[in-house]
C-alpha cells in the first residue's frame, strides 16, 4: 500500500473538515494517508508546550520522508508555511508530489501559478481534489 502525505492548511474548521473529506477520497482508492492534523497532533490542542512542539513535527517530518508521495493543497498562489516547508522536505528526499489549488489565479513570471522553487518539481498541478483522485485512479500512481 501506498503512502500519501496530505500537506494542507488546518487552522480552522472549514479547512480541518475539508481535509478529513479530501484524505478519505485519496484513502478509498486504496491509499494510506498521513494527514498532520489527524494523525500527528495539534499543538493547539495540547498546548504549545516545547516537547509537544518538537514532538508533532518529529511525527509529521518523519511521515514525509516515510510517504511514497505527497499532495499539497493550497487556496491558490500563497501557500501556508507549513505545506511549503513540507514541500521542501519532498523536494529533498526527491520525493514526486502533487500540488491542488482551487485558485487559478496567475501571480507569477510567465502565468505560472506558484514561486518556481514550489512548483517546478511537481508531478502536475490539479485544479481540484477530485481532479487529483481521478488522475491517481486512472494511473494507478
Amino acid at each position: 500500500m501506498k503512502r500519501v502525505y496530505y500537506a494542507a492548511p488546518l487552522f480552522n474548521n472549514l479547512s480541518r473538515s475539508f481535509n478529513e473529506a479530501a484524505c478519505k477520497k485519496i484513502e478509498r482508492l486504496g491509499y494510506e494517508v498521513y494527514l498532520p492534523q489527524r494523525d500527528g497532533g495539534s499543538a493547539n490542542d495540547e498546548g504549545n508546550g516545547e516537547e509537544v512542539r518538537k514532538a508533532i513535527f518529529k511525527k509529521d517530518y518523519d511521515a514525509v520522508k516515510a510517504c511514497d508521495f505527497l499532495i499539497a493543497f493550497t487556496y491558490g498562489a500563497h501557500i501556508d508555511e507549513g505545506t511549503a516547508v513540507e514541500i521542501g522536505l519532498a523536494i529533498a528526499w526527491e520525493k514526486p508530489y502533487f500540488i491542488v489549488t482551487e485558485n487559478e489565479a496567475r501571480t507569477f513570471a510567465q502565468g505560472a501559478i506558484f514561486n518556481l522553487m514550489i512548483d517546478t518539481k511537481a508531478e502536475k498541478i490539479f485544479n481540484t481534489i477530485d481532479d487529483c483522485v481521478d488522475y491517481l485512479k486512472s494511473t494507478n500512481y
